[in-house]
């Protein structure tokens, strides 16, 4: 730990955060997300259809437009009101865990990003499945715990 403090005066902990939020960053830059255009199309889609559940792929899309946008509040809410929406423990964890993302990148705000993590672990542990969805929520939560949990 002493030399990793010496090699840019950061613990490993900071480092391990930093390194978090650069490769979350990215990969939503990187993403081919839908134009603004249809983003529009669809806010106004679901206002006009409030009593609808908005379809999870559609909370996603509208996820992934945000967070490449850099409007994490919004990605946020989006998230959040997908979990609302989600009929399976594996789908609540997702989005509990694209919330973390979110809150990692617009304040990293480690209050409130711990229930978050906590919540969407209780979610993996009592899906019945361990399926594909299952095991990519799993290392997501894995690899943000590393990141995010002081050793």
């Amino acid at each position: 730990m002493i030399a990793d403090e010496r090699n840019n005066g950061l613990s490993r902990a900071v480092r391990a955060r930093a390194g978090l939020k650069d490769r979350i960053f990215l990969k939503y830059r990187e993403m081919a997300v839908i134009s603004d255009d249809q983003y529009r199309i669809t806010q106004a889609a679901i206002r006009d259809n409030r009593a609808h559940q908005t379809p999870l792929r559609t909370s996603e899309l509208l996820f992934n437009k945000c967070m490449h946008d850099g409007r994490y509040s919004e990605a946020a809410i989006t998230a959040s009101l997908a979990v609302l929406d989600s009929s399976t423990p594996v789908d609540r964890a997702r989005f509990t865990l694209l919330q973390v993302e979110a809150c990692l990148l617009r304040q990293e705000d480690l209050h409130a990003i711990m229930p978050l993590l906590q919540q969407a672990s209780r979610e993996l542990a009592v899906a019945g499945m361990h399926d594909a969805d299952w095991q990519r929520a799993q290392a997501m939560l894995d690899e943000m715990q590393a990141d995010l949990l002081p050793n």
